[in-house]
């Protein structure tokens, strides 16, 4: 059950790369007017300098298997053959998740992205919290207690925007 749970987020992000678009949640707003002076609200926590252009965003709620608290926006757009994933922020929020390295080391493992496309390096945010960074995605602490990761489609926007977005929260 605990392996079902998990691949949740990656399975609706997947999903969401076939299935038709769906309208945005009418609390959402419109993702292609954002800009990167922009914030967005995910699980409780803002995050901003998000880059424009990326398009309609659907958030998911669910619960872990020890109650972690996971909450997921994923934005797609459509292209020539079908849709595609633009962007991801995952915010999880549970009481163990206390301390930068065991948080980073829970939400990779939880995530079960294969080594070779999440290479993680250690990083320090500009407002000095640490940080791990893959060639798509950035995972950080945001606070004790709740753990973030955003990703971005590389072949559509700067990653190099990953470190500003995750000290924005």
């Amino acid at each position: 059950m605990k392996r079902i749970r998990m691949a949740v987020p990656a399975l609706l992000a997947a999903a969401v790369v076939a299935a038709p678009a769906a309208p945005a949640a009418a609390d959402s707003p419109a993702a292609p007017g954002w800009s990167s002076s922009m914030t967005i609200q995910v699980g409780g926590v803002w995050i901003g300098e998000l880059p424009a252009g990326m398009g309609v965003a659907q958030p998911f709620e669910s619960e872990g298997d020890d109650g972690e608290q996971i909450s997921t926006t994923v934005w797609e757009s459509q292209t020539p053959e079908g849709y595609r994933v633009d962007a991801s922020i995952t915010v999880v929020r549970a009481p163990w998740l206390q301390e930068p390295q065991p948080a980073f080391e829970w939400l990779r493992d939880w995530q079960e992205r294969p080594v070779e496309e999440a290479d993680y390096r250690r990083i320090t945010l500009a407002d000095g919290r640490p940080a791990w960074l893959s060639a798509d995605q950035v995972v950080w602490l945001v606070e004790p207690g709740v753990v973030a990761s955003v990703r971005l489609a590389p072949d559509r926007f700067d990653v190099g925007l990953l470190p500003r977005i995750a000290a924005s929260a």
